[in-house]
């Protein structure tokens, strides 16, 4: 009899769908069994995580990505000098930004093409960005209170703290409150 059949068959007598046995509760595997998956994925995981360790180690003390191990890291230090955990080339950066605003790592080109139309400057203040050192992707129209959309025509490269500062301030409000922020400190005489 096909495995589906027999499980079908075990689901309708409210059987263990593994190993046939009855069962206290509703889920569809006994306690054995349940115990026995639990304890494999346990020591799956252990082992898959010390193997994705030891790679990423290996990986950092060559002085490559630690996510694709070809290209030099791009952020080793950040903005504060301390240095990262995982040190990935810009490509990499730019594929899990890509994830992250646009929901595919394939259009991480997109964001290269608008740092480069940037001219590697931040859009607000004009200083000089390095993408995974010292800048953030920006939304133009905030998504919060003004219900701005994750495109690319709404996303450009700002410094850290600027994005900071920010937060989620329309242009119009942000240069407000500098400019509040500025007579309050140095008021005019």
């Amino acid at each position: 009899m096909p495995r589906k059949k027999v499980i079908d068959y075990f689901k309708k007598k409210g059987l263990c769908v593994n190993c046939g046995r009855k069962k206290d509760s509703p889920l569809q595997l006994c306690d054995i069994c349940r115990e026995k998956f639990r304890r494999e994925r346990h020591a799956n995981r252990a082992k898959y995580s010390a193997y994705g360790r030891s790679t990423r180690e290996k990986r950092r003390e060559l002085g490559v990505c630690v996510a694709c191990g070809k290209n030099p890291p791009c952020n080793e230090r950040n903005l504060y000098g301390k240095s990262h955990r995982h040190i990935i080339c810009k490509e990499c950066y730019l594929k899990d930004r890509a994830v992250h605003y646009l929901g595919d790592s394939r259009r991480w080109g997109e964001l290269l093409s608008l740092y480069e139309g940037q001219g590697g400057r931040c859009a607000i203040s004009g200083m000089k960005i390095e993408i995974g050192y010292n800048c953030n992707l920006d939304h133009i129209v905030p998504r919060t209170n003004q219900r701005g959309l994750t495109t690319v025509d709404n996303l450009r490269w700002v410094e850290t703290i600027v994005n900071i500062i920010r937060k989620n301030k329309t242009d119009f409000n942000y240069e407000a409150w500098l400019k509040e922020a500025y007579e309050s400190k140095f008021p005019s005489k």
